[in-house]
């Protein structure tokens, strides 16, 4: 996982879903690369959270 550069705070539902939709910018470039990642509060994890896989998504 790349560092990150932008966080956004996302609210959950009571079963921890969150949902992000949209569409790709026009001026955004085929083949740009977005990493995506996912942090909780965990007590159990290290430092009290809990990442998820990192994610890939790259421009059509």
């Amino acid at each position: 996982m790349p560092a990150a550069t932008l966080l956004i705070p996302l609210p959950t539902s009571a079963g921890g879903l969150a949902a992000i939709h949209g569409n790709w910018s026009v001026g955004i470039s085929p083949g740009t690369e977005l990493w995506l990642q996912s942090w909780i509060v965990d007590p159990s994890g290290p430092q009290g959270f809990a990442a998820s896989n990192g994610l890939l998504c790259k421009a059509p």
